[in-house]
């Protein structure tokens, strides 16, 4: 008797053999400024830049490929914005120098086109995998909005401000709660990239430190969804689990479509800071050398709950966090 054994077989599948890379043109216009003998100094750049052949999933007539869909070149995207740069130089002396930087970035993104053709039926194509909800998606990618835009139910809250679990807004007023009453609303991409430092050098020593802000970026906070229910407390066999974190604890069974777990993300991190300590001509060898303690990663400041605000895709199911470093260096220039 023979066991049975699941082989892979190879078949064909859907295929456009005109695919291709998308193609990107970018305008822009800038202008760079210094006054005060360079004191002060920095550029002013605007800029447009289109994308066109994006990939999408579009369906075809049954019986013209080998499935009832194809991934192929039919989307357009939009980006524009600003970008602003400083440098001051406060002060500049013999043993004293400060140097002061300061950028910003402004940037928003519009899909303009995901079909070959108009479609006013058409609400876009899907993504944003989650932990958790098998298959379930939480963005949409649709003509007018922003890429990756999530798409969720509008929570109703009680007179106390706390979720009414499985309540949430009939938005065509059906009567019934069903996915035509999931709607669009904000996405990851920040609406304003800040960055900043500065260096100070006193005689042999020097100190630097620099930072990011982001403001107005979403996050989908999925270690939340999965993880703080009530049912995630138990097992069957009648003893406690342990979870990611005591979130609030407002459901007993999973939300996941819920925008209560939408959360704004804007933070402030400094990246880094160090101080720095000169010794010049040490030794037979004339040797210079400086001597450095670097702490990465120094803090964050957010109103996000999960343990880093900063996800690129907006959906937050990774809970290993950004370590602080401290580095103690000495550079030898022989």
């Amino acid at each position: 008797m023979f066991d049975e054994v699941p082989v892979t077989t190879s078949r064909p599948a859907g295929y456009d053999r005109n695919i291709k890379w998308e193609e990107t043109t970018t305008q822009n216009i800038g202008l760079d400024f210094s006054f005060v003998n360079d004191r002060i100094s920095g550029s002013v750049d605007y800029y447009y830049r289109q994308t066109k052949d994006l990939l999408n999933k579009i369906p075809v007539p049954a019986g013209t490929n080998f499935t009832n869909y194809l991934i192929t070149n039919v989307g357009d995207l939009e980006n524009k914005g600003y970008e602003i740069s400083l440098l001051g130089r406060p002060i500049v002396s013999k043993d004293l120098y400060w140097e002061v930087s300061l950028n910003l970035t402004q940037n928003t993104n519009k899909i303009t086109k995901l079909t070959a053709v108009d479609d006013e039926s058409y609400l876009g194509f899907e993504e944003g995998g989650i932990a958790g909800g098998v298959g379930s998606n939480i963005q949409m990618n649709s003509i007018n909005y922003p890429k990756q835009t999530f798409f969720l139910y509008r929570q109703i809250y009680d007179e106390n401000g706390l979720p009414i679990e499985g309540l949430y807004v009939d938005k065509d007023g059906d009567g019934a709660i069903t996915e035509a009453d999931r709607y669009w609303t904000k996405n990851p991409a920040p609406k304003l990239y800040m960055g900043f430092g500065t260096r100070v050098e006193y005689k042999k020593f020097d100190f630097s430190f620099a930072g990011r802000i982001n403001l107005g970026n979403y996050v989908y906070n999925n270690v939340a969804s999965n993880s703080g229910v009530y049912t995630e407390l138990y097992q069957t066999t009648n003893y406690l689990k342990n979870i990611n974190k005591a979130y609030d604890y407002n459901f007993n069974s999973y939300q996941y479509f819920s925008d209560y777990y939408l959360e704004n993300a804007s933070f402030m991190k400094l990246d880094n800071i160090s101080l720095g300590y000169r010794l010049e001509k040490v030794g037979m060898e004339k040797l210079n050398i400086r001597i450095s303690a670097t702490i990465q990663n120094v803090f964050v400041i957010t109103k996000y709950n999960g343990l880093d605000p900063e996800i690129s895709n907006g959906i937050d199911n990774n809970i290993y966090p950004r370590p602080r470093t401290f580095i103690l260096g000495i550079n030898v220039d022989f």
